[in-house]
């Protein structure tokens, strides 16, 4: 690794730890008693229409067993809601209870003022390569995670 690639790796694992550290003591400070991995199975379900255990596993990239563990806690917790499909007993739609809601509004507001903190000031040219940037970047997880799986 050059001395570039070496600051680029320094930058990113800090980015990610402070990050996590962010949200972490953001939602503590809401009075929000939850990890990441729950707030983000919080959003995924308040992102869909109509989610279920099989929807959430998809979009995260995790195993339906964890999944409804996952819910399931977080349901007995007072986050999510869990109805019976009428037409299909074995499905279950998923929402959000006003507690969830909440968690996620939380959720939302701090990705908000974060991408506001990097993107202000920036020339179009600059945000469009920061956005292709972090894109490979995404890509580059999205493979190791389809290879990690497969």
């Amino acid at each position: 690794m050059d001395s570039f690639e070496s600051k680029l790796d320094m930058l990113l694992t800090e980015t990610y730890n402070s990050i996590s550290k962010v949200e972490e003591r953001n939602l503590r400070e809401s009075g929000i008693n939850v990890t990441i991995s729950e707030v983000h199975l919080i959003e995924a379900v308040g992102n869909q229409e109509c989610a279920t255990v099989s929807s959430l596993s998809k979009a995260l990239g995790i195993t339906m067993a964890s999944v409804t563990i996952a819910v399931t806690k977080l349901s007995e917790r007072g986050f999510i809601l869990k109805d019976k499909n009428p037409e299909d007993k074995r499905s279950v739609h998923l929402s959000l209870t006003r507690q969830g809601v909440r968690v996620y509004r939380v959720h939302r507001y701090f990705h908000r003022r974060m991408v506001r903190a990097v993107v202000t000031g920036l020339s179009d040219k600059e945000r469009d390569l920061i956005y292709s940037t972090i894109d490979r970047l995404n890509n580059f997880f999205k493979k190791s995670v389809k290879e990690s799986i497969s």
